[in-house]
């Protein structure tokens, strides 16, 4: 294929020696070579500095920088502002990918404005692809299925996506560094405000390692307004489009969900739970949600779990199967309405 056109590829990096080589040894090997490679150091202790010179020296291609640690965010928002090409790539610094997949995504994108491939995930392997061909849409019928992409993480992190380059730096889109969770998806709702249509490659080109001790699978204290700053950008986007009421479902449904995980978060790890579930329940995007879900019943839905204690028919609602479906069981939450002492 023609490769007339400049990839960036930006790579932050955090003491990841063990894992670096691979990771940048993947991207030396793409089969696409008109690629710059931006090494952002964020402020590393190990020896990573070492083998990102090691390749600079070898490879022109590969392009090395230092800051002061201030996080994964700064350090792509570093690379963005450095880049040159067309596209622009991430890819983390302990993850490695496909040597095919710049050529492929780059063949995609010629006619869409964003491209989503797969992910290995390791040991889960039902996460990190759909099970469907590969296909192209529009964001009416992005936000129809929105369900698909945020549960099996295809939507969420950057790496397993190539971008215009042109959309990004015009609409001065940046990922947000007072976030520590939830920033790579909110990166990904200002750049969908902008864009018309997506292609998804059913290919899993990018291999992520799965580390336990990073910020994803641990608590975090602004999870919560993390998440709420998410859908109140992807709510922007839907108010734009033009799609019927009820095809909206699909969409409401996982930002109920997701709210109903960060309850359960703080519920779980916060050690001021009882204080902060409260004035989470009084706001309005909350609310908002809430009515979205079960409009029948939300004045009373939340005046019953104001006067009981929330945490039960809050863990109600999470084992509940239903909370995956639009058809809330309407009978039951109001005969547990009418006998609170059923939630014992």
């Amino acid at each position: 294929m023609n490769q007339n056109q400049l990839v960036s590829i930006i790579v932050p990096i955090y003491n990841s020696y063990n894992k670096l080589y691979q990771c940048l040894k993947s991207i030396q090997n793409q089969t696409y070579h008109n690629i710059e490679v931006l090494l952002i150091n964020d402020g590393s202790s190990d020896d990573s500095c070492k083998i990102c010179e090691e390749f600079c020296k070898i490879d022109n291609r590969f392009k090395y920088f230092y800051q002061d640690n201030a996080g994964v965010s700064s350090a792509r928002n570093v690379g963005i502002e450095l880049s040159n090409g067309t596209y622009i790539q991430f890819v983390d610094s302990d993850d490695y990918i496909k040597e095919e997949m710049t050529e492929n995504m780059v063949k995609y994108i010629q006619n869409v404005d964003w491209v989503f491939c797969g992910i290995e995930m390791g040991i889960n392997k039902n996460l990190g692809t759909l099970n469907m061909p590969n296909f192209r849409m529009d964001k009416n019928n992005f936000f129809i299925n929105f369900s698909d992409f945020y549960r099996s993480i295809v939507f969420q992190g950057p790496c397993n996506k190539l971008y215009l380059s042109s959309i990004i730096k015009s609409n001065n889109i940046r990922f947000d560094v007072n976030f520590s969770i939830a920033e790579d998806s909110q990166f990904n709702a200002r750049y969908l405000k902008f864009i018309n249509n997506i292609q998804y490659v059913n290919e899993k080109y990018y291999i992520y390692y799965n580390n336990n001790s990073s910020l994803t699978h641990l608590y975090s204290e602004n999870s919560f307004q993390a998440h709420k700053e998410l859908f109140s950008l992807l709510d922007q986007c839907i108010l734009t489009l033009d799609i019927e009421e009820y095809k909206k479902a699909n969409y409401y449904n996982t930002k109920f969900r997701s709210i109903i995980i960060e309850f359960e978060k703080v519920y779980k790890y916060d050690k001021n739970a009882k204080t902060k579930i409260y004035y989470m329940m009084q706001d309005e995007f909350v609310n908002k949600a809430c009515k979205e879900y079960i409009p029948q019943l939300h004045n009373k839905f939340f005046a019953f779990i104001f006067s009981h204690r929330l945490i039960k028919i809050y863990f109600l609602i999470i084992k509940s199967k239903q909370i995956a479906k639009r058809h809330f069981d309407i009978g039951k939450i109001r005969r547990l309405l009418k006998n609170p002492s059923k939630l014992n």
